[in-house]
């Protein structure tokens, strides 16, 4: 049979992705792939998936796909069977590289591809999604400060590190600053609040 490419989904806990990669790779020898993680669905609920896009035999997908469906106990519609958790499958791939693009764009990713290539992927997506990270980071901050003086900027890049850690985005300086200087900007919490001459200083005098 054809290889070609295949995607799917399905629920399952960051604790899983060892054994789910091995199986990938080893149980079902498909030597592409990419597997990613995200802890959260499309409205920021907590809902742990993976997304799949491997290269194979459409029977070795299908199999691999039950192979899942038993272990993990999954089902089409999750609510209506007692509540299982779900799986799916992308019945025609439109376009691959945004598939490709749209899977990495939390950064947790395990895959065949190369370094340089799953780089490429997550600035892609990163570029696209960033205002939407930035807006969830920002309301998280919001949510876990109550004072009626100033936080201070420390505690507000701690919070920004902790969400980053609870959402699986890859820590890093120029995304928490980027992430400190978007909240106190855009914020209307005055605890929060930054005036211009106070973002010069988080840019250029405190960094």
């Amino acid at each position: 049979m054809e290889h070609t490419h295949h995607s799917f989904f399905i629920d399952a806990t960051f604790l899983e992705f060892s054994t789910i990669e091995h199986t990938v790779k080893i149980s079902y020898d498909i030597e592409e792939y990419l597997i990613a993680y995200e802890a959260t669905n499309d409205k920021g609920d907590e809902k742990p998936h993976f997304h799949f896009i491997i290269f194979t035999t459409l029977k070795n997908c299908i199999n691999l796909i039950q192979y899942f469906v038993k272990k993990y106990d999954l089902a089409t519609k999750g609510g209506s069977r007692g509540g299982k958790r779900k799986y799916g499958r992308i019945k025609a791939i439109r376009n691959l590289q945004k598939l490709k693009e749209y899977c990495s764009k939390d950064g947790n990713i395990r895959s065949s591809y190369s370094e340089e290539t799953l780089s490429e992927l997550f600035r892609n997506s990163f570029k696209k999604d960033a205002k939407q990270l930035k807006v969830k980071c920002q309301h998280y901050v919001e949510e876990q400060t109550t004072s009626q003086y100033q936080v201070p900027t420390e505690e507000i890049r701690m919070l920004i590190i902790n969400w980053c850690m609870e959402q699986k985005v890859h820590v890093r300086r120029t995304l928490v600053d980027s992430y400190l200087i978007w909240t106190c900007q855009n914020t209307e919490f005055t605890r929060l609040k930054k005036n211009k001459h106070e973002i010069y200083d988080l840019i250029y005098i405190n960094n």
